[in-house]
């Protein structure tokens, strides 16, 4: 179980932001819930697949969104993010959300996604890092 507190550094810096996620033992599972204020409120939550290599963390995954706003303009979104663990506890993560628009060349909805920027302080010291490694 981790928590993260930071702030979109791209297209509504500022919005403040905070993050619960569960990671189970000996999984590469990630179930998140986040919610932010700022110029846009709102909420996330999502399931992605994490994995780690040293001490970089990879995430990719689903999130879903209740409130479409000009920074992301679908509820289903993707959830990409990217981590460095910087001590057993403490780790920055950057965390975006978006509809893939400029992926899949949509251009009937907002995306310009959500790029929050977090400290995360892990409760569960790592005891079960080494069985989530992506590559050994």
């Amino acid at each position: 179980m981790s928590i993260g507190a930071g702030a979109d550094v791209y297209y509504a810096r500022g919005t403040q932001a905070l993050f619960l996620t569960y990671q189970p033992r000996a999984s590469h599972l990630d179930f998140l819930a986040g919610a932010w204020r700022g110029q846009y409120t709102g909420q996330a939550y999502g399931i992605a697949y994490r994995c780690t290599f040293d001490r970089l963390i990879g995430a990719f995954g689903a999130a879903y969104l209740p409130k479409v706003n000009g920074i992301s303009g679908t509820r289903g979104n993707f959830e990409i993010g990217l981590g460095y663990q910087m001590t057993r506890r403490w780790s920055i993560f950057w965390r975006h959300f978006s509809n893939g628009s400029q992926v899949f060349l949509w251009t009937d909805r907002a995306n310009q996604g959500w790029n929050f920027l977090t400290l995360d302080y892990t409760f569960d010291s790592g005891a079960d890092v080494p069985a989530r490694e992506c590559i050994q």
